[in-house]
């Protein structure tokens, strides 16, 4: 009589069982994910707007006639910035595209 070999292999459940469990941890883990990403953005966002907050309070010393700043800087305090070279044009370009959720 010959001896059978028996193959050592996965069956469907286990495997049906692994997935479930690599997707259960798959819906856990993706949402977390994406709000990391709005927040970095958000960070980004109320970094560059006190950057630019505190290059205008250094321009104002600077040049006393200068204005003070509200919550937000308007276009010539923008420029005057640009013009003295206290903020490049890649920045204030993306300054002007802030939300209002920056300056909070």
């Amino acid at each position: 009589m010959k001896k059978h070999k028996k193959l050592k292999a996965f069956t469907l459940l286990e495997m049906l069982v692994v997935l479930l469990i690599i997707a259960a941890l798959i819906l856990l883990f993706v949402p977390k994910l994406a709000n990391q990403r709005d927040y970095a953005v958000n960070t980004s966002n109320q970094a560059l707007a006190k950057v630019v907050k505190e290059q205008y309070e250094v321009y104002r010393l600077e040049h006393q006639e200068a204005s003070p700043a509200g919550e937000k800087l308007d276009q010539g305090q923008l420029n005057n910035l640009l013009a003295a070279g206290y903020l490049t044009q890649a920045q204030v370009s993306k300054y002007e595209e802030l939300p209002d959720e920056a300056f909070k």
